[in-house]
């Protein structure tokens, strides 16, 4: 019932590699930095595929996300299917990916809100690969015909790890669509269909302030963004880019008054700089005017204080 499988790779957008141990009380797998373990009661299906020379281990959990690890030989199933059956009650199911080298297909959307994934498939309704939509960062529509998916980058040096930055899908347009029409095109209703099971479009619901994009204009990126600020994260929706940034991912703020005396410059320093296309803003520059503006907060006063640290100045 024990076993250790070496070299397994624990495979969403980013791949680590690790070491896979099965036993009584269910599987764990763990690499240098982190571990995930599955009790008897956390594993709903099990799908057995080759993936190039190796074979991929997809199971899918109770709440109906899943986990993929890659790496495993042939010989592994002998090992795995008898140990799923016994301890997790559950079929190690054969599944065949879409490998004739294709590069066109339909999108779906799997898994429960919140967690779901974007999911491609061929024309015989094989899956060719998915995407979970929890480490996106922001889904650009960079032209009416091209959705641009970015995720999350993570601080990492490691050669053993590999981590996918952007993929981008051409969406072509239906013979019944107007070719002058860029905000009603297959494209953007995909790009829009994104970003609401990504939860990357407004959620007034825990909003807490709203910035217009006509007090400034952004110099890094440019172009004017309005700013939404959440409890953990703050938003920039911009024309053609909507950003997601975590408040813990900014280590400084800094603003500098212009020489007109007209203008300020408000300054953002990034731990993971913001990306569009090739390029990289390891800081946001907000070129704003010196007077004043009402900000309003959807917060109580308790609400206001349980966010302050009255310590001392």
């Amino acid at each position: 019932m024990e076993n250790t499988f070496n070299n397994i790779s624990l495979t969403d957008h980013r791949r680590i590699l690790g070491q896979m141990k099965t036993a009584e009380n269910g599987i764990t797998w763990k690499s240098d930095d982190s571990t995930v373990s599955f009790g008897p009661s956390d594993i709903k299906e099990a799908f057995w595929c080759k993936v190039g020379s190796r074979f991929q281990l997809r199971l899918v959990l109770g709440s109906g996300t899943f986990s993929r690890f890659d790496g495993f030989k042939r010989s592994d199933y002998d090992a795995l299917s008898p140990f799923l059956k016994s301890v997790f009650k559950i079929d190690l199911k054969d599944d065949v990916l879409g490998s004739d080298g294709v590069n066109w297909g339909t999108i779906d959307f799997e898994g429960p809100e919140g967690e779901e994934s974007v999911v491609m498939k061929d024309t015989e309704g094989r899956r060719l690969f998915e995407l979970g939509l929890n480490e996106l960062s922001q889904c650009a529509f960079p032209s009416k015909n091209e959705v641009e998916l970015q995720f999350v980058e993570e601080d990492t040096s490691k050669t053993t790890e590999e981590s996918l930055v952007t993929v981008r899908f051409y969406v072509p347009q239906s013979a019944s669509e107007d070719v002058n029409e860029k905000d009603d095109t297959a494209a953007h209703r995909l790009q829009k269909q994104i970003l609401e099971r990504a939860v990357l479009v407004n959620n007034n619901g825990n909003m807490i302030a709203e910035i217009d994009d006509r007090l400034g204009q952004f110099v890094t990126p440019r172009g004017r963004y309005m700013m939404e600020f959440y409890d953990n994260y703050m938003r920039m929706n911009g024309n053609n880019y909507t950003y997601k940034i975590l408040y813990k991912t900014i280590s400084c703020i800094y603003m500098f008054e212009q020489p007109d005396l007209a203008h300020r410059a408000l300054v953002f320093c990034l731990t993971r700089p913001l990306r569009q296309g090739q390029q990289t803003y390891p800081h946001l520059v907000l070129y704003a005017p010196t007077e004043r503006y009402s900000l309003s907060l959807s917060l109580s006063e308790v609400g206001i204080a349980s966010r302050i640290d009255r310590r001392a100045c």
